[in-house]
Parts: C-alpha cells; sequence; structure tokens
C-alpha cells in the first residue's frame, strides 16, 4: 500500500484511493427542482463519506460492490425517485461497475507505487513536511487527505481539490512527466490545501459569489512561499537553488502568475493574499456572504498592505470585483 505522510500532510496511491477520485470527479452541478436538489444533497451527504470511510487497502473489486450495494440501500432507504437523483446514481454505479475503470486503478496505483517510495527516502520528504508545517503554522487547516487520481483535470492541470470527499485529487503522471517532478508534487499538494481550508472556512453557498482570482492567487503565493522558505531554512543550497527553479518554472504555467508577480511587485508580502482570506473569515455573516464586493474585499486587502482599487489591471489583464451586494 503506498501511503505517504509529510506531517500534516498525508497521500494515498492504492487502487481504492484511484476508485475514491474516479467516482468523486463524477460530481456534478444538479439542477432542478427544489425537490429534486433536496434529494441530491440526501444522497451526497450519505454516500460520500461512506465512500471515504472504506479502507483504502481493501481489494478492488470488493470496495466496489460494497460502494454499489450502499448506493441501492440509499435509493431504497430514502425513496429516492426524482430523474436528477436517479441519473447521478446511474452514472456513479457504472463508474464503480466499470471493468476498465477496475483495471486502471490497479495500474496506476502498481505504477506509482515506486515512485512514492522512492519520494519518501529523499530530501524532498523532509523539505515537503517542513513546507507543510510553516503552512500550518500560518493556519492553513484543516489538512485533508490527497488521493491518487488516474483523470485529468485539464490542461497543465496535476492536482484539484473534490468538496465531495474532502479530499485532494493529485494525478502523479501529470507531475512526474512535468519540470521538477518531486517538487511540483510538494507544491501541488500546498496549493491544493489553500482551497481545501477556504472551502472548510466558508462551506458551499449558491447564492455567495467568488473571487476565483483572490483564491488562486492565495494558493499560488502561500504554496510557493512555503517551499521557499522551507528550503531556505533546511540550509541546503541545491535545495534552495532547486526550489527557485521550480517557482519560476512554475510561474510560466499557472493561469494567475502574472497576477502573483504583479501581487508581489506591488507588496513583496507572498503570504497577504492568504491573511486577506483570514480576514473574510472573520467577518460577520452578512460581510462575509458578500465578500466579492469591492466595498468588502478592498479595504481588506488596502490595510494588508496592498492598496488596490478594483477593476485593477496588470499587464493586458484584469481581475476585479462586484459592486452590489447579494
Amino acid at each position: 500500500m503506498a501511503q505517504l505522510t509529510l506531517g500534516p500532510l498525508s497521500v494515498t496511491v492504492t487502487p481504492v484511493a484511484v476508485m475514491k477520485c474516479f467516482v468523486g470527479l463524477q460530481q456534478w452541478v444538479a439542477r432542478g427542482s427544489p425537490e429534486a436538489l433536496a434529494e441530491c444533497r440526501l444522497f451526497r451527504d450519505a454516500f460520500f463519506p461512506y465512500l471515504m470511510g472504506r479502507p483504502d487497502d481493501e481489494p478492488i473489486d470488493w470496495f466496489c460492490a460494497c460502494a454499489v450495494s450502499e448506493i441501492r440501500r440509499l435509493e431504497r432507504r430514502y425513496g429516492l425517485s426524482l430523474q436528477t437523483v436517479i441519473q447521478f446514481m446511474y452514472r456513479l454505479r457504472n463508474t464503480l461497475e466499470s471493468r476498465a475503470n477496475q483495471e486502471a486503478a490497479l495500474w496506476y496505483a502498481l505504477t506509482y507505487d515506486d515512485w512514492l517510495q522512492r519520494f519518501a527516502e529523499s530530501p524532498y520528504a523532509r523539505l515537503g513536511e517542513h513546507a507543510a508545517q510553516l503552512c500550518l503554522a500560518r493556519g492553513i487547516q484543516p489538512f485533508r487527505p490527497a488521493l491518487g487520481a488516474a483523470a485529468s483535470f485539464g490542461p497543465g492541470l496535476a492536482g484539484t481539490y473534490v468538496p465531495a470527499l474532502c479530499a485532494i485529487a493529485v494525478q502523479l503522471d501529470a507531475i512526474c512527466g512535468a519540470a521538477h517532478p518531486e517538487l511540483n508534487f510538494l507544491e501541488t499538494l500546498l496549493h491544493e490545501q489553500v482551497h481545501a481550508a477556504v472551502h472548510a472556512a466558508l462551506g458551499d453557498d449558491v447564492g455567495r459569489r467568488e473571487l476565483a482570482w483572490l483564491n488562486e492567487l492565495a494558493a499560488v503565493l502561500s504554496s510557493q512561499a512555503a517551499l521557499l522558505e522551507a528550503a531556505e531554512a533546511l540550509g541546503d543550497p541545491a535545495l534552495r537553488q532547486e526550489a527557485e527553479a521550480c517557482v519560476a518554472w512554475s510561474r510560466s504555467q499557472y493561469a494567475y502568475s502574472d497576477l502573483a508577480l504583479a501581487c508581489l511587485r506591488d507588496t513583496g508580502a507572498p503570504w497577504l493574499p492568504w491573511l486577506a482570506w483570514q480576514q473574510v473569515f472573520d467577518l460577520p455573516p452578512a460581510e462575509q456572504r458578500n465578500y466579492a464586493t469591492c466595498g468588502v474585499i478592498t479595504p481588506i486587502l488596502s490595510r494588508l498592505g496592498w492598496p488596490i482599487q478594483l477593476p485593477y489591471s496588470y499587464g493586458d489583464r484584469y481581475v476585479t470585483g462586484f459592486v452590489h451586494r447579494v
């Protein structure tokens, strides 16, 4: 069983862990009547905790059979009958019962087991543990478990936070095929933990408007700052040099890298976006629900040392907030 623990970080790559990601990534945005949405929430809130609670080291065929049985049990128990949730359950059963999916999960876990073992025995493991502790000390928590995922999240993406699973899906084939794979692996884990922490603090609110750019900015800069600070603290010049090279490479890949560089030029403070989120978390409920309005977020950024006006232009791009409250 390939399981890696780096302080508060844990990564599991077993056939069952991979299948959990297969299933979790089948999430969709349910649309329909209030009754249909209520059925979907009822099923989701019961099924996905069950799924994550299954042991990661059990046989893949047994795991899939138990998960399918649980779907049928929940359907009977709650009398689920509306088309929206029926289609969703059908999709999940097909995913779990697919022999091709089970074989892909087995192949993926076996392929990357050796890679994780080598990582655990390398200096990168110590770097990752130290970087994770730095994030924890900054208030980035709770740390969610990471699972190996044999699925594409989109061009250039190696990880994603999956709210339904309260877990991070990490795509090791994308990481191993890119530059600086070990450091890219660590940066991906830390990056997604920031998204997980924001979700844990704010929860789901379909009526709340979001600032995706601030979420990404905090994830990009916090994960990179943690890596660089950890490499510096360990006193290994070669590791520090490689961390700097990895960060430089990453900044040529991320969609919000130009914004991150603009923030650093303006403030010199890589943790500032995360500090802004912490202030959002502390807002009264009505203000928190409207954090994305210019009247709420710009004073927060200004107090922290980034006195920008929205829309904020950087190069030929810009980001903005909302004018009206919800």
